[in-house]
């Protein structure tokens, strides 16, 4: 592995819809789903970070990468756990 490549478990909030009708007590309890994602950190910038569940090692024929990568904002992350890897 890349010393670069931390892997990651992030909690954060998403956005969540509901496409039932209900009543309106009902509607105001709704809320946010809290989420966890883990993987290899990509890119972490002041507003948001990228973790990719895949990495690709590097060999001789080809340079690595990272797959199924999903970008976070930071104004909704709970929290951020650095996992130790083996």
């Amino acid at each position: 592995m890349h010393k670069e490549s931390k892997m990651l478990l992030i909690e954060w909030w998403d956005s969540c819809s509901h496409h039932d009708w209900m009543p309106k007590e009902v509607a105001e309890e709704r809320g946010l789903a809290k989420c966890a994602s883990c993987g290899f950190l990509v890119k972490e910038t002041s507003k948001r970070i990228s973790v990719a569940v895949n990495q690709m090692l590097p060999t001789e024929i080809h340079d690595g990468g990272f797959g199924e990568m999903i970008v976070i904002p930071k104004a909704v992350i709970i929290s951020i756990k650095e996992l130790v890897y083996k």
